[in-house]
């Protein structure tokens, strides 16, 4: 479900099986384009501080996107369309305990990431405070947000650009690019040139 000035959200031209909502301006924003929050967990000031959603909107899959197909199109069908997803206020440090008292198991060796780069929306001034957890391996994790990686480049970008950005029409969500989906599929992302990246990517667009 797309409503209104959201249509123009960046989406990376991702196709609609792929179009993930990963940080979100309220709780409002996600019961309209993600689905129904069905639990919560209180903060120390009495405030939502962590919210289990039950995704509902969006093909969890298209034929002709290759990624569905691939050998990794099961493991996407879990990490990108899980039937319960764990929203979390980008500030909240007891969000694994939050996840586990929703429960929703993590395998061993598995950490959960913050897909949305919460160092990016604290330079933003909480422009998105909600932010989508999703399990991913602890390598993945930290090969993510390394300096030279995906998110070290994205601070530098934020801390370099925040006028520009602050400038621009804000949106009600942010969606993944390609650099999340690959971290989202526990795809090692790489550094510098991020070959994880580049050598999945792909798989995310439909079939000429």
């Amino acid at each position: 479900m797309i409503l209104g000035s959201e249509a123009a959200a960046p989406k990376f031209g991702l196709p609609r099986s792929l179009q993930i909502p990963i940080a979100a301006r309220s709780e409002r924003a996600i019961e309209d384009f993600v689905g129904p929050i069905v639990g919560r967990r209180l903060g120390r000031t009495g405030l939502p501080m962590a919210l289990l959603v039950r995704g509902a909107y969006g093909p969890r899959s298209e034929d002709d996107v290759p990624l569905w197909t691939s050998d990794l199109g099961a493991v996407a069908s879990r990490q990108l369309h899980p039937e319960l997803e764990v929203w979390v206020d980008v500030d909240y440090r007891l969000y694994r305990f939050a996840y586990l008292a929703f429960g929703l198991g993590l395998p061993a060796g598995f950490v959960l990431d913050h897909v949305q780069n919460r160092r990016a929306i604290r330079q933003r001034h909480r422009s998105h405070p909600w932010l989508r957890l999703c399990p991913v391996r602890s390598r993945t994790n930290t090969n993510a947000g390394v300096i030279s990686g995906g998110e070290g480049m994205e601070n530098e970008f934020v801390r370099t650009h925040l006028g520009d950005i602050e400038a621009k029409p804000q949106d009600e969500m942010i969606y993944a690019d390609p650099f999340d989906l690959t971290k989202m599929l526990d795809v090692f992302p790489g550094t510098g040139v991020l070959d994880g990246v580049r050598d999945t990517q792909p798989l995310f667009w439909k079939r000429a």
